[in-house]
């Protein structure tokens, strides 16, 4: 796990143990805080990525960003089929680029949800790929 995504869990924990002392929730404690919401990192947008003639996953070689307000942000590819980024709540605008295909847009994708964590609760899409004519 590189540092950024440690420090995040870390600020999340942190957050979490604040909010549960604010509000004094019955059974809580640091053990069970930092337990429970260890791995909530924030991923505000997280798409799955396929050939519209095959459904094949097809992330491999994609590049992706999101951009909401004047802040762009470039996705990270999870595997072969999902690509995921962002970390805040907000309404973004996602282009996926990929060679052989047509670019994918999506506008107006709203990311409005935090977890229990204080974790932004991601917006799931599929991207469909169309192949271009050679």
């Amino acid at each position: 796990m590189d540092n950024q995504s440690c420090e995040l869990q870390r600020r999340l924990g942190v957050l979490a143990l604040v909010a549960c002392v604010m509000w004094l929730a019955p059974g809580c404690n640091s053990n069970r805080v930092t337990g429970e919401c260890a791995a909530a990192i924030s991923r505000a947008i997280v798409v799955a990525v396929r050939d519209s003639t095959t459904g094949a996953a097809a992330a491999d070689g994609a590049f992706g960003t999101i951009q909401s307000g004047a802040k762009v942000d470039t996705l990270t590819q999870s595997d072969s089929l999902l690509m995921f980024g962002g970390d805040r709540l907000g309404t973004y605008s996602v282009n996926i680029e990929h060679a052989g295909y047509h670019t994918w847009t999506a506008t107006g994708v709203a990311v409005t949800q935090l977890g229990s964590c204080g974790n932004v609760v991601p917006v799931r899409l599929t991207a469909r790929l169309q192949p271009s004519v050679p």
